[in-house]
């Protein structure tokens, strides 16, 4: 596995499994999910361990565990350029006296391509003539400071069986 125990943590039981991921760029996703190109494949199970003593244990899980990147993210759409990822990032940058970073530019053709979500900025204040800006982070009558816990995303998997007839 591609993690150190100090990002994610696996406990098996009788019925399933819990993964912790310290990281929150460690993510737990559906094989569709994947961003794969053309048709998802799922993994082939099918393993051999040539002159391996018995018992031998290999946690094999039904999913894949992957480490989303985190690249700081611009996308331009229309004449305006927007953060799609990295805010906290950006300021820290600007409040570090640094003006020009790499980052992962894309040039949207759709609004879709922007990431916006509607519980994010109102759109008419998005593309209004004073949109937000990363340095109004520090101006108090846009913004506040609070304090909260360190997080850690933590996925249950229970796996169940239902007996059911079989249908003919």
């Amino acid at each position: 596995m591609p993690f150190a125990p100090d990002e994610v943590t696996i406990e098996f039981n009788d019925t399933g499994c819990k993964i912790t991921a310290f990281d929150l760029n460690i993510r737990v996703l559906n094989w569709g999910q994947l961003p794969l190109s053309g048709e998802p494949q799922l993994p082939n199970f099918a393993m051999s361990y040539a002159g391996v003593v018995a018992p031998f244990q290999i946690p094999v899980l039904p999913f894949p565990l992957i480490r989303h990147p985190n690249h700081f993210q611009i996308v331009q759409y229309l004449d305006r350029f927007f953060v799609r990822d990295g805010y906290h990032r950006g300021t820290r940058f600007l409040h570090q006296g640094i003006d020009t970073v790499p980052c992962l530019f894309i040039q949207a053709s759709e609004l879709a391509q922007l990431g916006w979500k509607p519980d994010f900025i109102d759109l008419p204040q998005l593309f209004g003539p004073h949109p937000p800006r990363l340095c109004d982070f520090w101006d108090d009558t846009v913004t506040c400071s609070f304090i909260r816990p360190a997080l850690q995303h933590v996925y249950t998997f229970n796996m169940g069986i239902t007996v059911m007839p079989r249908m003919p």
